[in-house]
């Protein structure tokens, strides 16, 4: 993917969102480390309780530190044990989202 390309899949999409909210702005090339956007270990700790809220995984602040690239993180999210609840759920809030609201 290149910066250009908005956030694919959807459990990457809603990754990208929370980040875009907590971030207070866009955030659309996935390809970015959290901390190239100025993201910190607080907001990572909000993230990882919005993530929980959102798509029913518990997330350690450390998987942010191991993994700081989002489509990584994503990618560890949809491959762990709870990433076909977290895929259902996040195939829900994207379709939810009107289409004013949805990420790029």
């Amino acid at each position: 993917m290149n910066a250009d390309e908005p956030a694919t899949g959807n459990v990457e999409r809603i990754v990208a969102t929370v980040w875009s909210e907590l971030l207070d702005r866009s955030v659309a090339d996935t390809t970015q480390s959290i901390f190239q956007l100025n993201a910190t270990s607080l907001l990572a700790t909000a993230c990882a309780g919005r993530l929980r809220e959102l798509l029913g995984v518990q997330v350690s602040t450390a998987l942010f530190f191991e993994h700081p690239v989002i489509a990584d993180f994503a990618a560890v999210i949809a491959a762990g044990p709870d990433g076909k609840r977290a895929a259902r759920r996040a195939a829900i809030l994207i379709r939810a989202l009107s289409p004013a609201d949805r990420p790029a």
